[in-house]
């Protein structure tokens, strides 16, 4: 992948990011409530749909497990995009972008399925659209 693809790719990440950060929690689904912590499976949800509106593409829903704790996160080809791996005590980094991640590898990850909630049922997905529109309200 380009520099400058990367780049961008990075800085459109760390707004939606803040862009959670910024919102109600209590207009978002339950799973945001403590975000970043018990989120990673639907933030990291809309946030691929977020990336692929901006026209980066399908990514992966990845999930794996480390020391009895889940975590999900966003793949596509070799690079990684995560955006709880705070809730862990072994990692500070709010925004991951990165190619092939050590920590990331620790937890075994398995591809689910294409990261959209498009493929789930109607309530997921009209309840995962309404997060989604709230969130993008704050970029």
């Amino acid at each position: 992948m380009d520099f400058n693809i990367f780049k961008n790719l990075f800085l459109e990440v760390l707004k939606f990011r803040r862009a959670i950060e910024n919102c109600d929690k209590n207009i978002l689904p339950a799973s945001f409530h403590s975000f970043p912590t018990a989120s990673c499976g639907d933030a990291s949800i809309i946030l691929a749909h977020y990336l692929k509106e901006k026209g980066f593409g399908e990514f992966d829903y990845i999930l794996g497990k480390r020391m009895e704790k889940s975590h999900g996160w966003l793949k596509q080809n070799e690079i990684v995009v995560d955006i709880t791996a705070d809730q862990f005590e072994d990692n500070n980094e709010s925004v991951i972008v990165t190619i092939n991640s050590k920590w990331h590898n620790e937890f075994n990850g398995e591809k689910l399925h294409i990261a959209d909630f498009n493929i789930y049922d109607e309530n997921a997905k009209n309840l995962l659209l309404s997060a989604y529109n709230e969130i993008i309200k704050k970029i």
